[in-house]
C-alpha cells in the first residue's frame, strides 16, 4: 500500500505525524472560518475541510472530484470559495462569466495540477456542453488535455498541447445538464440563514497567515483506504480524497456521519441512470412484461418499447437505438413475421437490471425464483 510521503522543505522532512498533525490543525481552522462565515452545518463544514486538504495531494493523484457550492445568492457560497482558495493546493480564482470555451480551457490549464476556483459557473452555460466536458476532463489526469494550433516565427503552424487536470471548486445555483457530473463531484447545499450574524472572512488573520504559510509548499501521496463503504464505485471514487485524509487523521465519527451521504448519492446514481438510454430500455421492457399477476415473458415488438418508454419518461428512441441498446444488455432480438422482436429471458432480464442499477419488488422475487431453480437443479445433477 502506498504511504504517504514525508515532504521535503528546506533541510528538514516532516515526519508522518507531523503532517497529520498540520492536516489536522488545517481542517479545524477551515471548518471554524466556515461557521463563522456561513450558515453550513458542521458535516458540511468538515467535508469542505478534508477536501480542501486533500488538493495537496493534487500532484501525484489520477482523479480529483469537484465540489460544487449550490444555493440561492446570499448564502454564502462566495463565502466559501474565498476559505477554499486560501488554503487549497495552486489555487487559482476565475470567473465565466462572459468566458468561452477555450478562454476556459486556457485558465484551467493554468491551474494544472492545481485547484480552479470558478464563481458563476451557471453564467457559461449558454454552451452546456463545451463547458462541462472540459470540467468533466478535468476530473482524471488521463483526459485532462487537450491541443490546439499554435503560428510559428517562419509562418507555419504547431499543435500545442495543453493539460488541465485538477481540482474544481464551482459556486452554481443549478444543477449540471450532464448527470454523470453530478455522480463525479460533491455537492454542498447552501441554505439561507438571516436569523445570525456572520463573520467575513480575512486573511489578515494571523492565523489564517501562518497556515497559509505552512500549506504554501505542502504535498502529500493519499493514502488508500482501509475501510469498505456500502456505495457505487462512482460514487466512492469521487468521495475517495476525502475519506482517506479522515482514515489518516483517525476521524470516525466523520466517517459514520458520511455514510448515510454516500447511500443516498449512491440511490441518486440509481435515479439518474434510470433517464439513459440503457436504463430507459430496461424499464420498457420489465414494463411490456408486467402483468397483475407478475411478469410474463415473451417476444415484444420494438414499438411496443418505444411507445412504453416515451409514455413513462417523454423520451422518444427509434427502434434501431433499442434494438441496440437491448442487444448490448444482452438481450436476443430477431425477425419475425417481418417485425424485430426482442426476445427476453428471465436470466438475462436479471443481468441487465443488475447492470442498470434497478431493481423493484418483480425483480427480486424473480432473483429468488431463479435462485431458487438453480438450487433445485444443483441437488437434482447431485442425487443423479
Amino acid at each position: 500500500m502506498p504511504q504517504p510521503q514525508g515532504h521535503a522543505k528546506g533541510n528538514l522532512t516532516m515526519e508522518i505525524n507531523e503532517e497529520i498533525k498540520l492536516i489536522k490543525a488545517s481542517v479545524e481552522i477551515i471548518e471554524t472560518w466556515l461557521g463563522m462565515s456561513t450558515g453550513l452545518e458542521p458535516l458540511q463544514r468538515k467535508t469542505i475541510g478534508f477536501y480542501t486538504i486533500a488538493t495537496h495531494s493534487l500532484p501525484t493523484a489520477n482523479s480529483f472530484p469537484l465540489l460544487v457550492c449550490r444555493g440561492p445568492m446570499g448564502t454564502g457560497k462566495s463565502e466559501c470559495s474565498r476559505i477554499v482558495k486560501a488554503f487549497a493546493y495552486n489555487p487559482r480564482a476565475m470567473s465565466l462569466r462572459s468566458m468561452s470555451p477555450p478562454a476556459f480551457r486556457d485558465e484551467l490549464a493554468q491551474t494544472h495540477n492545481g485547484t480552479a476556483i470558478i464563481e458563476e459557473a451557471d453564467a457559461g452555460w449558454s454552451d452546456t456542453k463545451n463547458y462541462e466536458n472540459l470540467l468533466s476532463d478535468r476530473y482524471h489526469r488521463d483526459s485532462a488535455k487537450g491541443a490546439h494550433k499554435i503560428l510559428r516565427k517562419d509562418g507555419g503552424w504547431s499543435t500545442l498541447e495543453v493539460f488541465y487536470f485538477g481540482a474544481s471548486v464551482l459556486h452554481k445555483r443549478v444543477n449540471f445538464a450532464d448527470a454523470a457530473l453530478d455522480g463525479r463531484s460533491i455537492t454542498i447545499q447552501f441554505k439561507a440563514n438571516h436569523r445570525r450574524k456572520y463573520t467575513t472572512f480575512s486573511e489578515a488573520d494571523s492565523v489564517v497567515v501562518k497556515l497559509k504559510k505552512d500549506l504554501a509548499d505542502f504535498t502529500f501521496v493519499l493514502p488508500d483506504l482501509k475501510q469498505s463503504f456500502a456505495a457505487a464505485g462512482r460514487i466512492l471514487a469521487s468521495f475517495t480524497p476525502i475519506l482517506a485524509v479522515a482514515e489518516w487523521c483517525d476521524d470516525n465519527e466523520f466517517l459514520k456521519q458520511l455514510v448515510d451521504w454516500l447511500i443516498s448519492k449512491t440511490k441518486q446514481l440509481v435515479e439518474d441512470q434510470a433517464t439513459e438510454p440503457d436504463g430507459l430500455v430496461v424499464r420498457g421492457i420489465i414494463d411490456c412484461l408486467s402483468t397483475s399477476s407478475g411478469l410474463v415473458f415473451h417476444n415484444l415488438k420494438l414499438k411496443d418499447v418505444r411507445t412504453s418508454i416515451f409514455h413513462n419518461s417523454g423520451v422518444d428512441l427509434q427502434h434501431r437505438q433499442i434494438a441496440a441498446h437491448a442487444r448490448e444488455l444482452g438481450f436476443h432480438t430477431k425477425n419475425s413475421h417481418g417485425n424485430i422482436v426482442i426476445v427476453p429471458k428471465p436470466q438475462t432480464l436479471l443481468a441487465a437490471c443488475q447492470t442498470t442499477m434497478y431493481e423493484d419488488e418483480q425483480i427480486t422475487e424473480l432473483g429468488k425464483s431463479l435462485e431458487k431453480s438453480s438450487s433445485k437443479s444443483k441437488r437434482a445433477d447431485e442425487a443423479g
